[in-house]
Order: C-alpha cells, then structure tokens, then sequence
C-alpha cells in the first residue's frame, strides 16, 4: 500500500505512471485523494481499486473508464458518490461495495446491465428504501 494519508498526494500519478504492471491499489482512507488525482490515472492491468474512506466523488469515478481490467471496486464510505452512472462503463466489474456512500434507489439503476457483477453490497446507505 502506498502512503497517502497526509499532505497533498500529489506525487501520487508520477508513481503510478511507472507501475504499469501493478493489479491493485489500496488507497482506503486517504483524506487528501482528490478526484484530480485520478483524472490521469493509466493502470492497465489494474483490477481491485480501494478507495473507501475517501472524499472523491462521481467525477473521479467518470475516469475509472480507462481501467478495462477492474474486477473489484470498494468505493465504501465515500460520502461524495452518489451518481453511480459513470460506474457502467466498468465492464469487468464483480464485486462492488457502495456501502456507506449515499446512493438512491434510482442511482443504481445504471448498474442494472452490469452482467459481470456478482457481488454488490449496500449496508449503511441510508437513502436507499425497501420495496
């Protein structure tokens, strides 16, 4: 796991860039994360993503689109995702945790054509209702 819980991680896409064989990032409870770290962020083989804890939102979600290999993505606890609209794009995704974050019912309805997707878990968020 790489630091990054304090000071601005902006060194964080030069490291990244040269670790393009790297298969999983665990950047859980990194409060200085910004979406604009992610922006950039070109991991190839990348497939489990840990960003729970964390204050990015759907914009930094928009740019996950680039990481084709991504199986397991843990977005727990990020209480700026709400629109889970970008995450369609995650073709290959299986397991998904929004726990925690604060999605409605209808901000999962874009994960409905997600086939790959064998594991999604919702405990804690509070907007959603029971049908």
């Amino acid at each position: 796991m790489l630091p990054c819980t304090s000071g601005e991680p902006e060194w964080l896409p030069r490291v990244l860039a040269g670790l393009t064989n790297l298969t999983s990032l665990d950047l859980s409870d990194s409060l200085d994360l910004r979406n604009q770290h992610l922006v950039d962020l070109s991991l190839p083989k990348l497939q489990s993503l840990d960003l729970s804890g964390t204050t990015v939102s759907e914009v930094a979600l928009q740019c996950l689109y680039t990481l084709t290999q991504l199986t397991r993505l843990d977005l727990s606890n990020c209480r700026n995702c709400r629109d889970c609209s970008p995450l369609a794009a995650l073709l290959h995704i299986q397991t998904l945790s929004l726990s925690g974050c604060n999605v409605r019912d209808r901000d999962l309805e874009s994960l409905q054509d997600l086939t790959t997707l064998r594991h999604l878990s919702l405990n804690g968020c509070r907007q959603l209702t029971s049908h």
